[in-house]
């Protein structure tokens, strides 16, 4: 298995394996229903592109969010630009 697909998988499941937990101050999750949770394996190959679409959109994601970041900022002067105008 691929270490990177494995995280992927396990990250994906975040919120149901915190659902599977008891207890209200700390939820615990037994090791017997960490084990009932089915593991999709594909071939290695496609575990591989799996890893590397999600990297690409990740990627994605960060410049977007750098791009927007930008945006805002823009905005901002743009508004104190017309203020002082008034």
């Amino acid at each position: 298995i691929e270490q990177d697909y494995l995280n992927l998988f396990i990250l994906s499941m975040r919120q149901t394996i915190y659902d599977l937990g008891t207890g209200s101050t700390f939820p615990s999750v037994s090791q017997d229903k960490i084990q009932s949770i089915s593991v999709p394996i594909p071939p290695l190959a496609e575990q591989q592109r799996i890893v590397a679409k999600v990297d690409h959109l990740f990627a994605q994601t960060l410049t977007l969010k750098a791009k927007l970041r930008r945006a805002q900022e823009e905005i901002v002067v743009l508004n104190r630009a017309a203020l002082h105008r008034l």
